[in-house]
């Protein structure tokens, strides 16, 4: 399957402008300017923090490492098991566009992967839309056998995906997600295709070869 962002006047002096006294409104205070700042409340400094929410988790599936690794690089098959996504399209080796529905309105965005290794580990992070990056390793425990572990960082948009995120939705989402990738590749027993190159730092160092 193919890996298919008036100044000032120059020489002139601002004319001196007395300072008027003034109470400072509530929730703000006077600085030594005779401005009034807003209070550095515990609320206002939430609001400012762009906070990334992080959910991490691992599941075993009885398939050899490699044919594990193999289907996972087969983004174009993820709307089969992962809930919320309808299509990901595969620009070039390393760069996907992705369209998801998320609390019934329709997101699109580009991702690009900056590290592969063939049979251990790939990483990704959003170039464009919500900021989301992730990293998936694979870990042989046995000749039939690969341990997934999945961690995924994204930042809520709005409050609605906030107290989502407070309620554990994405952590459900992501664990469900991963359960039907498991039953997937376990009824199949054999992936669709295969990437095996290799890219380290955002850069393809290897093309790999293309299975079916």
């Amino acid at each position: 399957m193919p890996r298919a962002a008036a100044a000032p006047c120059q020489g002139l002096s601002p004319r001196p402008v007395p300072r008027v006294l003034r109470t400072p409104a509530e929730g703000a205070e006077e600085t030594a300017t005779g401005r009034a700042e807003p209070r550095a409340t515990p609320m206002l400094l939430s609001a400012q923090l762009h906070l990334m929410k992080s959910v991490e988790t691992s599941i075993e599936v009885n398939v050899p490492v490699s044919t594990c690794y193999d289907q996972w690089t087969q983004f174009e098959t993820f709307p089969s098991f992962m809930e919320g996504i309808k299509e990901v399209r595969q620009l070039d080796d390393k760069r996907l566009h992705w369209v998801a529905e998320v609390a019934g309105r329709r997101k699109e965005w580009d991702a690009e992967i900056v590290n592969e290794e063939p049979d251990m580990r790939i990483s990704w992070r959003s170039t464009s839309g919500t900021a989301n990056n992730g990293t998936v390793t694979f870990e042989p425990v046995g000749p039939d056998r690969t341990k997934i572990y999945l961690r995924m960082e994204f930042e809520p948009e709005d409050a609605t995906e906030t107290i989502g995120a407070a309620l554990q939705v994405p952590d459900a989402q992501v664990k469900a997600d991963i359960q039907r990738f498991k039953e997937f590749i376990e009824a199949r027993q054999v992936e669709t295709g295969a990437w095996r190159g290799r890219i380290e730092g955002g850069e393809v160092k290897e093309k790999g070869e293309q299975g079916v």
